[in-house]
């Protein structure tokens, strides 16, 4: 990673002069991947194997601008270079009692370590002299997840019905959260992006998925699910002490709200998806997509009540159209609606209302 910052008398047209920020570093990772299935009795299959990682940040750097006694100053941080050996163990034991069921049960364990990005990426509040630089966080920790799953499945003529009940243990999750920050220079409130790690988030849930090929008539296909997930932060002492220590400020009044025992952010509690697709020859086919989400937050404490704004999530639901044409081989004619219904609203920003397309795709 490479991100350099230059000072510049014009923001628009003018060209960089001196380094005002820039942040350097590297990560490396070296995977070793084993794996194997045992049919131990003709309806029991049992599949084991694991991945070892070597992983590296190494060559981390950030320079920002900062003042000192009224005249600006770069200062310069090298990093601590770290290195990281992890294991992740999985297993999956399926019995097929008869042709049309399958049972399984799967538990596995996975870790993932922090980007170059996500360690020592700067970002920079407020501009000119007054300028304050918020570093990323080179002390993450990897995240550490231990899944497991018990399913079943029916299979039907031209089709398949799916049950599964999951459940994860996320600890020292790794988590980007935009927040205020105050310029103690300038008393100027600014939105800043914070990298951190959540001591656990534990997480239930089931999911019923099906599909059928002509279904009902020839040519009509039908597919879907839904999902049902309760997350849960369960600990998160370390940062919920640091937000009451700050306190509250009148541009963020809710900072020092807890994060322990809310829901985790970016993860809504249903969701549900269904697509029905009509062919009537190999050549014309036409598509109806729902999707269905429920409201969720984006702030660890959960205090962003309001989706409606910038940075905001809210629940939707949306339909869209789609119809294709296959005029040659290698010539094919798409048009359709999305956003059928108007939906509005936000995930992250807002999303677009109903939008008319259309397009010509050759393949050679």
């Amino acid at each position: 990673m490479k991100n350099p910052v230059f000072n510049t008398n014009n923001w628009q047209s003018g060209r960089g002069q001196s380094i005002f920020s820039n942040s350097l570093g590297k990560t490396q990772t070296e995977g070793y991947w084993i794996q194997d299935a045992w049919d131990f009795h003709h309806d029991w299959n049992f599949t084991f194997g694991g991945r070892l990682e070597s992983w590296h940040a190494y060559d981390g750097v950030n320079t920002s601008t900062v003042v000192v006694n009224g005249t600006p100053e770069l200062r310069t941080v090298n990093q601590t270079d770290k290195s990281a050996f992890r294991f992740s163990p999985k297993a999956k034991l399926t019995w097929t009692p008869m042709e049309q069921i399958r049972i399984g049960a799967a538990i596995g364990q996975a870790f993932r370590f922090a980007t170059a990005s996500e360690l020592f990426q700067t970002t920079t509040v407020g501009t000119g002299a007054t300028a304050t630089s918020v570093n990323g966080n080179p002390n993450l920790r990897p995240e550490d997840a231990l899944a497991s799953e018990l399913s079943g499945e029916y299979f039907i003529d031209k089709g398949r019905l799916r049950l599964s009940l999951f459940q994860e243990r996320v600890k020292n999750a790794i988590f980007s959260q935009t927040g205020l920050i105050t310029n103690p220079l300038t008393n100027i409130t600014s939105q800043a992006t914070f990298i951190s790690n959540v001591g656990e988030i534990d997480t239930y849930g089931i999911e019923f998925s099906g599909e059928k090929a002509d279904a009902v008539i020839k040519g009509l296909d039908i597919m879907g699910n839904f999902t049902w997930v309760d997350s849960r932060i369960n600990s998160n002492a370390a940062a919920d002490a640091a937000a009451a220590a700050l306190g509250q400020t009148a541009a963020n009044p809710n900072a020092a709200v807890p994060s322990t025992g809310k829901h985790q952010p970016r993860l809504p509690t249903w969701r549900a998806n269904a697509v029905v697709t009509y062919r009537a020859n190999d050549n014309l086919s036409a598509s109806v997509n729902v999707r269905y989400s429920s409201g969720q937050f984006g702030q660890l404490n959960n205090t962003d009540t309001n989706g409606f704004a910038y940075t905001g999530l809210t629940s939707y639901v949306v339909a869209d159209l789609i119809a294709k044409y296959r005029i040659t081989k290698q010539l094919t004619a798409i048009a359709g609606i999305n956003n059928v219904n108007n939906e509005k609203y936000w995930i992250f920003h807002p999303f677009p209302q109903r939008t008319y397309f259309a397009q010509m795709r050759f393949n050679y």
